[in-house]
């Protein structure tokens, strides 16, 4: 399984992971990556929402902002100083919060790339879970909200983008309907859509059917990631398993990303 890159991963600042930067870059380098970005769970304020939704998102897990700057940051400067042979990319995973824009741009000042999550957003004025039962207003706001924030231009991966299909047995129109409207925003601001292999592991997604019509445009731009929370995933069972996915439906996954 040759693999060049990988830009979609964790490391213990998260809560929910484990490792370092520096680990991941020479598991990187043991599978002969030329690339390698890292992009843990940025800080999120805990002024956004109220502190029983911050911590249902683990949000109180997450890093802070202090150690976003004197944990995070350092740890690719030390690696990034050791390693001449691989590039390595600093970024985070954000959600995205309208209003909040300003933030994010600050955070890429320090990074080379933001890859959009989104694990929670507003839906009618309250927060809720990408990984709940949505009803239809819901998946017409999940839609809305990818499109607000690939259209400010921050992102350059949106990851596992089919997280609303979490919940969703039978495939139906309305689910083809967000799909597309996910397809055209990414396309129209030149913003990779993730096969991500962690999901796997929940045996929810990658989903076939959202990735049979993502593969019915010929313009949009794919790229494969880890999203690993463990060093055995970063170029284990679980890629194996994505590549295969990628193959069998023959989408044209990029090998590297184009900056």
């Amino acid at each position: 399984m040759k693999r060049l890159a990988n830009y979609h991963s964790h490391v213990a600042l998260c809560g929910h992971a484990e490792g370092i930067v520096e680990d991941y870059v020479i598991e990187a380098l043991k599978h002969n990556y030329e690339e390698i970005g890292i992009s843990d769970h940025c800080p999120v304020p805990i002024s956004w929402m109220k502190e029983e939704l911050y911590n249902i998102f683990w949000l109180n897990q997450q890093m802070t902002e202090a150690d976003f700057y004197e944990k995070y940051l350092p740890q690719f400067e030390e690696s990034i100083n050791k390693h001449k042979n691989i590039n390595i990319l600093k970024a985070v995973e954000t959600e995205y919060i309208e209003g909040k824009e300003a933030y994010y741009k600050n955070l890429l000042m320090h990074l080379d790339y933001l890859v959009l999550g989104i694990h929670f957003y507003e839906s009618d004025g309250e927060f809720i879970s990408s990984y709940g039962a949505l009803t239809e207003k819901d998946l017409y706001n999940y839609a809305l909200i990818v499109e607000k924030a690939l259209d400010t231009k921050l992102y350059k991966i949106l990851a596992h983008p089919e997280l609303f299909l979490y919940h969703v047995g039978e495939f139906l129109p309305i689910h083809a309907e967000i799909t597309k409207r996910i397809i055209f925003a990414a396309m129209k601001n030149d913003v990779y859509l993730e096969v991500n292999a962690n999901g796997f592991y929940h045996q929810k997604y990658p989903r076939k059917e959202f990735w049979e019509i993502v593969k019915e445009y010929k313009n949009v731009k794919i790229i494969l990631n880890s999203d690993a929370h463990y060093l055995k995933d970063f170029h284990g069972e679980n890629v194996k398993k994505a590549v295969d996915f990628a193959k069998e439906l023959g989408l044209n996954v990029s090998s590297k990303i184009d900056f």
